[in-house]
């Protein structure tokens, strides 16, 4: 197992000399964090910056010596504070080893290939330019696999998205569908001076929302296409209610059936030709 140290500190290295000590796997440490299992920091922005690069992808440890307590709750970020720290001790250290095991064997139930149908409905429909925004990369092969034959812009990020938006200066230029993703993290797309970090890591926010108001102020109509489950998101649950709207003049579709991009786009393309 490769452990990254992003800040440099005397308790980083004595931490990973015992937890390695309580780890089946023979801990190495390395400078580049692409290699690394396990990354650990104790900068916020630092934090910010890895979860979004590789989301679930890596172990996260991160302390915090200005805050008492800190609790997290993502199955693959371990933290702690001021508190806690004083008091590291094989007590401390079992959840860490508990909840690094458990992260671990479920990331290795997730790597098996899972195959995506082809559309068999996108065929009906012209090629379409189509500006996808969503800030997960599967859901961008998703799209890229359901909406074949179509003209597809990819965007990662709401940011990306609305730069793409401006960028639309004529009806050549423009973009026929926008598809989008509900919930995002925050980024600063509007540039403002928005401080993200008061966000958790693994926040998310309605940034789809914007890019439907920006999308069609300029004349576009939007599917927002999500898979939050409609028991525990509000915005989703609502979705159940209100299929479809107008705003600025054009059509507005919800889909909460997943990522079924093609379906959205037929359901969205039927609702313009009514």
């Amino acid at each position: 197992m490769k452990i990254h140290i992003a800040n440099p500190s005397p308790l980083f290295h004595v931490f990973i000399e015992v937890l390695g000590n309580n780890l089946a796997d023979e801990i190495e440490k390395t400078e580049n964090h692409e290699d690394a299992t396990i990354i650990m920091t104790n900068d916020t922005k630092k934090l910010h910056e890895f979860y979004k690069k590789y989301d679930n992808q890596k172990f996260f440890i991160f302390f915090d010596t200005t805050q008492d307590v800190i609790s997290m709750s993502e199955d693959n970020i371990f933290s702690a504070g001021k508190e806690e720290l004083s008091q590291m001790s094989m007590k401390t250290l079992i959840p860490i080893i508990a909840k690094y095991h458990n992260w671990a064997k479920t990331r290795g139930n997730q790597t098996k290939k899972v195959e995506k149908p082809q559309s068999e409905i996108i065929s009906t429909f012209k090629g379409y330019k189509i500006l996808v925004v969503d800030d997960r990369k599967e859901n961008l092969e998703i799209a890229t696999e359901r909406l074949v034959g179509q003209q597809i812009v990819l965007a990662n990020s709401p940011a990306e998205g609305f730069k793409y938006l401006k960028m639309c200066g004529s009806k050549e230029d423009s973009f026929d569908v926008v598809l989008t993703d509900l919930n995002m993290k925050p980024d600063n797309m509007y540039g403002s001076s928005l401080n993200l970090s008061q966000y958790s890591p693994t926040a998310e926010v309605p940034a789809g929302l914007s890019i439907m108001f920006e999308a069609t102020k300029r004349g576009i109509p939007v599917a927002i296409v999500t898979d939050a489950n409609h028991h525990q998101d509000w915005f989703s649950a609502m979705f159940d209610h209100c299929k479809e709207s107008e705003v600025n003049g054009q059509k507005v579709v919800f889909y909460s059936g997943g990522k079924e991009w093609d379906f959205a786009l037929k359901r969205l393309m039927e609702k313009c030709e009514e």
